[in-house]
């Protein structure tokens, strides 16, 4: 990832953006402060202003395949992933000028650095976990523009360093654009409909697909690919028969395997099916409820103690859920925030205050 030019197209940015670290535009310098101290984990940003309802299809039951002999998933969570694909699921029906109403609860880490208590020359580091509240109301059909509404902050609990330091401010926002999701470039962190439709639902051609997009990227390809399927499944736009297929492609990552059988996130529990990343220590995880298929949701563990949070310590989660309204809210429509956008020549989204 880039240092520089990255961070500062963020400030510029869409105001609706990632889920996995969710903010407001007018905290985005606080969100940028906390993308410091992750990138090392390189997760990936997502710009909810470009997610769009995916197409309603029924659920398939893919063939399972093997790559590479001894790699692939464990066993146990072939077996999970498996059953979830087999189970016949289909989208809810939707109509043109709907709304999908996608809601994220959460939490997330944040950074808050200062003076070393003990009088040494470097900065110390605080860190904290903040709870995040969002919901996205997202066109069904990707012809107008998403609204987002988004609390963070209402429980603050510090998970290492030293005390005296100033806690996160708690914050909360509405916001909307001028740009429809159709209007702006899909990618695995920024689903459209286009970009959901042309990615292959053969379990092999998909998993080509995403080992292409990953490659220099991350601390290991077989991890990266984990992140990206929690990107796109995590904008809760995924198509029934795109999800069976991911499913598909998660059973062939080598280390994928059953870290929980009783993992909860939002007050729902699923079985948590992950990857421990050996290079940085933290491990992604993917939650599914065996009984429907569906992603309960998913979480960053950090699994063993280096520099930042003890072992343990859940660097983010997030549990999603959608369902579709006719309309946004009349509130959220008075006190949003409004931003005029346009995507330059590189595919950028550029924004400014209206």
């Amino acid at each position: 990832m880039n240092d520089t030019d990255p961070l500062t197209e963020l400030r510029a940015a869409d105001p609706a953006r990632r889920l996995a670290v969710p903010t407001t535009w007018p905290s985005v310098d606080a969100f940028i402060a906390r993308d410091d101290q992750r990138r090392t984990r390189r997760r990936r940003a997502r710009v909810t202003i470009g997610a769009v309802a995916a197409a309603t299809a029924a659920a398939l039951v893919v063939p399972v395949l093997s790559f590479g002999g001894a790699g692939g998933a464990s066993p146990a969570a072939a077996d999970v992933l498996q059953r979830a694909a087999a189970i016949t699921a289909v989208d809810q029906a939707t109509s043109p000028g709907q709304f999908w109403k996608i809601t994220t609860v959460g939490s997330n880490l944040t950074t808050v650095a200062g003076n070393d208590p003990a009088g040494g020359p470097d900065p110390v580091y605080a860190v904290y976990q903040v709870s995040i509240q969002r919901t996205d109301y997202v066109s069904v059909d990707g012809s107008q523009p998403s609204w987002t509404q988004e609390t963070s902050g209402d429980q603050i609990t510090q998970v290492s360093g030293p005390g005296g330091y100033q806690r996160p401010e708690r914050t909360s926002g509405a916001s909307t654009s001028n740009l429809a999701p159709d209007d702006i470039p899909g990618t695995w962190q920024t689903p459209t409909t286009d970009f959901l439709r042309s990615l292959p639902r053969d379990i092999a051609a998909l998993r080509d697909r995403l080992y292409r997009d990953v490659a220099g990227h991350g601390p290991s390809d077989d991890t990266e690919v984990l992140v990206y399927v929690a990107d796109a499944l995590r904008s809760g736009l995924v198509p029934a028969d795109l999800r069976v297929a991911l499913f598909g492609v998660l059973e062939t990552i080598p280390g994928v395997e059953v870290t929980d059988t009783n993992a909860t996130i939002g007050g729902v529990t699923g079985i948590a099916i992950g990857r421990l990343e050996p290079r940085n220590g933290t491990r992604q995880e993917i939650v599914v409820d065996p009984a429907t298929g569906q992603v309960v949701g998913e979480r960053e563990v950090q699994v063993v103690a280096g520099d930042g949070p003890p072992a343990g310590t859940v660097i983010s989660e997030s549990r999603v859920t959608r369902t579709v309204v006719d309309r946004v809210p009349a509130d959220i429509k008075q006190t949003a925030q409004r931003f005029e956008c346009t995507v330059d020549n590189g595919g950028a989204t550029v924004c400014g205050a209206s």
